[in-house]
């Protein structure tokens, strides 16, 4: 982003670096520029389909392929409104009806005894799929079950689900254009008769719609409101003074907002949004700050910050976004945008921060993709903060390479406040350090695991080496004090942590996705890790299935987050909806 002072400016600056710069320059996010080795695994057709590399070398497989997904909001997905969250689980590389990674949804409810999937207690688990939404003609390769999202769309009192399909092919094979249905909940749960397309303005070619989501009442009228990432859209650009003259711009990205009624989520007010300073008739409109460029991916991640209006502001993070004609590209920003009785603002009020901002700890850098995950939570108890987790931050003066971080930023002016942002890698805690291919940041929650009126923060580090074990990945959890989170009071969780069921394994990647809510049991808030590349044995004959994923979830308590009677999820659990099966990544996405 070149901070231009007039949209002529932004469009002067941005020719002469398509003139100037080599192909190789433009920031598209997501394309490997280390000459990376080929992957070698049967089904290598696909480039995700790889474990992270050794130490030093973990750009192999995530700068390569996008995150799977990202969801998030300010409600507990409670589908039964027994005033206790149900755990939604995404597991986007099911194979359905002979379809590779069609993708499905699990939902497991949540009970005095915490959750339980039987239907004694609580209804039983649920699995969603295309055939259970209704969604003509699916194809491989559509992922559904990658974002997810819940919040009362309808003001009935039950909490609603948003789910993804963002590779969804819409406009011909392999479009990947996207789409995004809602379920409604009811005093039994979800009722998978009420599945509906979430309104969007129109589908949009090769956008991965869906890629993100988020709740949140963006407006205060006491509905739920959902915004909805489509990173890869072609948008249009701001032309010259703002004139019609001008052209669409690949990967750049936008968002959907779609705001809730007694009927759902309505067309109604509906907000189209991308970066720039210009609005045409019949396109989106630009949020205030910075012009659209290839491969800035705006939308890849989403979060809702709460407002003092009552509403809440949203947060776009773009890691793709460069900050130099020929350097830091991918270095990333993140947009904050007020939210008021109108919807949200597209006005230049909007907030814009990167690490080249003052105040911003880091410096940006080729790759950062800062705001590539969000979280927002009160972990001082008095003041609203943002979270930006920066993975593929370089730590140690740059020497563990991908070693990740996260940005704490606190309530301020013009809404959040850099001057006293808080910079935490592995640098900075105790019992770890940081090393080369971590991904500290790669997921975050936010829950108050011990009920002192304030929130907790849960990291998730995939990429961590527990002993010698490559990339079993660790979970460090932050808790909230007085002057926001600790760095001293931390908990470091893995699969060898006391207690945990199951052990480490290479590649299991626990941590890689996370979610925290109050399961039940107790009055603390609980949290759910995702491991999906679990190996996990067949409980019909033993076998291993690879990459069959797991999920854990670790009971809060009046000291924080114990490991006493904590829970391990296979789709091989008893009384789980279908199998483990290899490939499958149960856990790749939680809510």
């Amino acid at each position: 982003m070149r901070q231009p002072t007039s949209s002529s400016h932004t469009l002067l600056v941005t020719l002469l670096a398509v003139v100037l710069a080599a192909p190789a320059m433009i920031g598209v996010a997501g394309a490997s520029r280390d000459g990376e080795p080929p992957d070698t695994r049967a089904s290598a057709a696909d480039p995700c389909q790889q474990v992270l590399k050794s130490q030093g070398n973990a750009e192999g497989l995530h700068r390569r392929c996008e995150a799977i997904g990202a969801g998030g909001g300010a409600s507990r997905g409670d589908f039964n409104g027994d005033g206790i969250a149900d755990l939604a689980i995404g597991v986007p590389y099911e194979d359905i009806g002979g379809l590779d990674a069609a993708g499905a949804v699990h939902v497991i409810y949540g009970s005095a005894n915490g959750l339980t999937p039987t239907g004694i207690l609580a209804p039983a688990d649920q699995f969603i799929t295309h055939t259970t939404l209704g969604l003509v003609s699916p194809s491989a390769g559509d992922h559904l079950g990658s974002a997810l999202a819940a919040g009362d769309f309808n003001g009935d009192g039950y909490s609603d689900l948003a789910v993804s399909a963002p590779d969804y092919d819409i406009h011909g094979p392999a479009s990947r254009d996207g789409v995004v249905f809602t379920i409604n909940g009811s005093a039994s749960g979800l009722l998978p008769s009420t599945a509906d397309n979430a309104p969007t303005g129109g589908t949009h070619v090769s956008a991965r719609m869906g890629a993100a989501l988020v709740w949140a009442d963006f407006n205060a009228d006491g509905f739920g409101d959902l915004a909805i990432g489509s990173p890869n859209a072609k948008v249009r650009g701001d032309g010259l003074f703002c004139s019609e003259i001008t052209l669409d711009v690949t990967d750049a990205g936008r968002v959907d907002v779609a705001y809730g009624s007694p009927t759902g989520l309505s067309i109604f007010g509906h907000q189209s949004l991308k970066q720039g300073v210009c609005e045409y008739e019949f396109a989106e409109a630009g949020v205030g700050h910075d012009s659209p460029e290839q491969g800035d991916r705006f939308g890849a991640a989403l979060a809702a910050l709460p407002n003092p209006g009552g509403g809440s502001d949203l947060v776009i993070g773009a890691p793709g976004e460069d900050l130099g004609l020929f350097d830091k590209r991918d270095a990333g920003v993140v947009h904050i945008l007020h939210g008021n009785l109108t919807g949200l603002s597209t006005g230049s009020a909007n907030q814009l921060i990167s690490q080249d901002t003052p105040g911003v700890g880091g410096a940006a850098e080729d790759g950062d993709q800062f705001g590539r995950v969000l979280a927002t939570g009160n972990f001082s108890g008095n003041r609203e903060a943002l979270v930006v987790g920066i993975p593929f931050e370089d730590v140690g003066d740059n020497a563990q390479r991908d070693g990740g971080a996260i940005q704490v930023f606190f309530s301020g002016l013009p809404v959040v406040s850099t001057d006293d942002s808080v910079f935490i890698s592995q640098s900075n805690l105790a019992n770890v350090s940081a090393e080369s291919g971590d991904l500290m940041g790669w997921a975050l929650a936010v829950g108050d695991f011990d009920s002192d009126g304030r929130d907790d923060l849960a990291v998730g580090t995939p990429g961590e080496d527990v002993g010698s074990t490559v990339d079993a990945g660790m979970v460090t959890v932050l808790y909230g004090a007085s002057g926001g989170l600790s760095t001293t009071r931390i908990q470091h969780w893995h699969q060898d942590s006391t207690g945990i069921l199951d052990f480490v394994e290479g590649g299991d990647q626990f941590g890689y996705a996370l979610s925290a809510w109050n399961y039940g049991r107790t009055r603390h808030a609980d949290l759910a890790i995702g491991a999906p590349f679990e190996e996990v044995q067949s409980a019909a004959d033993a076998s291993n299935q690879r990459d069959a994923g797991a999920v854990h979830v670790i009971y809060g308590s009046s000291t924080g987050l114990n490991s006493s009677g904590n829970q391990l999820w296979t789709q091989d659990t008893v009384g789980i909806n279908d199998t483990a099966e290899p490939d499958d990544r149960f856990g790749s996405a939680l809510y």
